[in-house]
């Protein structure tokens, strides 16, 4: 019994709450709200020590950001509960660190303000929607911090049993498929055997048999062409000769191979198209311009709400917040900068990433408050950065930098892995929990321009800029499933969009024509093309509730495609 209590006592104590971070925030919010200024330094000076002084110096900013908002917090809230004295305390404890730092500046007259909550300094700060919004970065911040951590050897006991076993069974399976294709090779080598024999009479088994059947069919009386019963699904072309000189049916594409649609729908853009994408609910269109203009359509049953938000600075990536942040665009432009924009209010914040320009934004389709930028850098445009963003601080959370353009990203739908498409023709998969890259492989000769996960969250759809689409298994360290032929993107372009239909039947991208390339996972070559555009197509996207799919072009024009439901 003395040996549980000490257990149950030390895990009171454990500041680190076994590495559950809505725990810790709530412990550190606790001493915030009860103005308990040496728990709370005290537990937040053993988060830095421990973990955040060993992350990377790209994590650093979020650091301080963390740090000075939960400081100001105590000091607000010592305000709100009439803690006049605990204000003092708190600045006579920190004074010294503090004082130097321009952003404390003002805050050491807040304990004599008589109406603090009004002054435009502090106004925002005694918000409880700002207190909410700061919870959430720090559970997300500290989720992120002990998902990077590697777990001590005892508690992954379980996970390295487990997978020992499933690597004994695959070594069972292989072995029988050894045995399997050690007989096939047998019986291989032994018709080979049969046909050196048979060559000596200028003729093979195989080409005998077919010569009696011949013969079977013509003493055969031919049946009336009505009692034929053709199949279902597949039907027969005209015949083809093989390699033995006998004629044989070849069966067609089956029609399910195709997709029928209902109607097609132009809208017209202020000026040549850069992007568009469906937002997350699948209830409005957003569409990004070469003049700077970003267009939005609502959908409410047959009526259609418009929206415009006017700009001077070319738009080259758009994409949309989850839901629950409300009904916000987040913009990417040609100087660099990202912008998030609240459709309602048309007013926003800007992240500024010194680079020179953004070339795509990605948000996990699960629940997540990171979305991903993948940018140009340098003067030469020969290198490529992937920056993770924090959507509630617009912090930069990591960042990693790669001597070769990224011109495509994607999450895969749990959002844990990120795939990244490099000019240098590599797939690189960066692990959100990890914050870093844990695979790589080449996957195109001359680069690769677009990348898209399939429904499931392991296959991964590559388009390659001059040549070929590629399927791959995230799970099996790159393999290759499948590859499509593919002409390549436009000539001006290094880059091309993919979108997959939710059953993984059907997917399409752009390239160098003026239409978007539908293909069937099971044909190798295009089975449609879609559009009536009189430039090319540089963008798409495929709205599986409605069963639309949109392309749009640099003639200024947005195609929608209904579907036959």
């Amino acid at each position: 019994m003395t040996t549980k209590r000490c257990f149950l006592k030390e895990r009171e104590e454990d500041k680190s709450k076994s590495y559950q971070a809505s725990k810790i925030a709530h412990q550190l919010f606790q001493f915030i709200m009860n103005s308990e200024l040496e728990g709370f330094l005290e537990l937040w000076g053993h988060l830095i020590t421990s973990y955040f002084s060993k992350l990377d110096d790209g994590m650093s900013s979020t650091v301080e950001y963390l740090d000075l908002s939960l400081k100001r917090l105590y000091l607000t809230q010592t305000i709100k509960n009439n803690k006049k004295d605990k204000s003092i305390q708190f600045l006579d404890s920190l004074g010294s660190e503090l004082l130097g730092k321009k952003e404390w500046a003002s805050w050491f007259s807040l304990p004599f303000s008589k109406q603090p909550s009004s002054d435009p300094t502090f106004k925002v700060y005694f918000s409880k929607s700002w207190e909410e919004k700061l919870n959430i970065s720090v559970v997300n911040f500290l989720s992120t911090v002990f998902n990077g951590l590697e777990k001590p050897k005892m508690l992954n006991f379980n996970t390295e049993r487990k997978a020992r076993m499933i690597m004994l069974k695959e070594m069972e399976s292989l072995k029988s498929e050894v045995l399997k294709l050690r007989e096939k090779v047998e019986s291989l080598n032994q018709e080979l055997e049969s046909h050196k024999s048979n060559k000596i009479q200028g003729r093979t088994p195989t080409h005998n048999k077919q010569l009696q059947q011949q013969q079977q069919q013509q003493q055969q009386p031919q049946q009336p062409q009505q009692q034929q019963q053709p199949s279902s699904s597949v039907e027969t072309s005209p015949m083809t000769v093989n390699r033995s000189g006998v004629k044989t049916p070849k069966k067609m594409e089956p029609e399910s191979k195709i997709l029928v649609f209902t109607k097609q729908e132009t809208i017209q853009a202020s000026s040549p198209v850069q992007c568009i994408r469906f937002n997350p609910n699948f209830s409005a269109l957003g569409c990004a311009t070469e003049g700077g203009q970003v267009h939005t359509w609502h959908y409410e049953g047959t009526n259609r709400d418009t929206n415009t938000i006017n700009g001077n600075v070319p738009v080259t990536a758009l994409e949309w917040t989850r839901p629950e942040y409300g009904e916000k665009l987040l913009l990417g432009f040609n100087d660099g900068k990202v912008k998030l924009m609240n459709l309602n209010s048309q007013d926003g914040a800007s992240i500024n990433t010194n680079h020179k320009k953004v070339v795509q934004i990605r948000t996990p389709p699960s629940y997540s408050n990171l979305f991903a930028v993948a940018s140009i850098i340098g003067d030469t445009f020969r290198s490529g950065a992937l920056h993770i963003y924090d959507l509630v601080s617009l912090q930069v959370v990591a960042n990693r930098i790669e001597p070769s353009l990224l011109n495509s990203i994607s999450y895969n739908s749990p959002g844990t892995l990120l795939a990244c498409g490099y000019q240098d023709g590599f797939i690189r998969l960066y692990d959100t929990r990890v914050s870093k890259f844990v695979q790589k492989w080449k996957a195109h000769r001359n680069g690769v321009a677009g990348i898209a996960f399939g429904p499931d969250q392991y296959s991964i759809y590559s388009v390659g800029i001059k040549e070929k689409i590629k399927t791959w298994s995230a799970s099996q360290f790159g393999q290759n499933i499948k590859t499509y032929a593919y002409a390549g993107v436009w000539r001006t372009t290094t880059t091309a969009d993919v979108a997959v239909d939710k059953d993984d039947r059907f997917f399409l991208t752009s390239g160098r024509e003026n239409v978007g390339i539908v293909y069937h996972v099971d044909s190798v070559r295009p089975v449609q093309n879609l559009g009536n555009h009189t430039k090319p197509v540089v963008s798409i996207d495929w709205d599986p509730i409605h069963n639309i799919i949109a392309t749009s072009s640099l003639d200024n024009s947005i195609s929608l495609h209904y579907l036959k439901n």
